[in-house]
């Protein structure tokens, strides 16, 4: 459940508030990376989802922070002052996401209804608008104060790994697009 929910919040960043998003601390207790290539430490010590029925690794991890803080070249006291700040902000933010996965499932309800009830579902939408838009001003707090810890070049880089980001995110637009476009096989 705290995968589908970093997930969410990772979905709903927007571009001033990615620091947040990728930015999801391993908890106080996570063991130093304990196996070649896994940064959370030994399968049977930390699951990650990531290791198969057999339990051999496959690879792909989703550890943003760390990656992020690598990238970034964060010192370990920006590190440190950084989930400070998520620390604080968690208490805030998960029961708006908890209300963004509930108003958003019950518009998914609306619309797969088949009644195609405009005023209900275009109501629906907009308490989801709403709850987006508390995360959103939420990000932007928590952002704020990351950015403030940050070095010029610091958020230069990050400027620029977002957009790539976004570039590899249009890239895959084109290919989704590409494929819907293309006729089907013949019947």
């Amino acid at each position: 459940m705290k995968k589908k929910i970093i997930i969410a919040l990772v979905a709903v960043m927007g571009c001033g508030g990615a620091v947040a998003a990728n930015a999801v601390p391993a908890p106080d207790d996570a063991p130093p990376a304990a196996v070649a290539g896994h940064p959370q430490g030994a399968p049977e010590d930390r699951p990650c989802g990531c290791h198969d029925r057999d339990g051999d690794h496959r690879g792909r991890h989703r550890h943003p922070f760390a990656k992020l803080a690598k990238n970034l070249g964060l010192s370990e006291k920006q590190k440190s002052q950084i989930k400070d700040i998520f620390a604080k902000s968690r208490p805030q933010a998960k029961p708006l996401l908890d209300k963004l996965v509930t108003e958003k499932r019950a518009l998914r309800t609306l619309v797969q209804s088949g009644t195609a009830d405009e005023s209900a579902i275009r109501s629906q939408a907009a308490k989801v608008a709403g709850i987006e838009a508390d995360l959103a001003v939420r990000r932007a707090q928590v952002s704020k104060q990351v950015r403030a810890l940050l070095t010029p070049d610091q958020i230069a880089k990050f400027n620029a790994m977002q957009k790539e980001r976004d570039s590899h995110f249009d890239e895959f637009r084109g290919r989704m697009d590409e494929r819907f476009d293309r006729p089907g096989p013949e019947e």
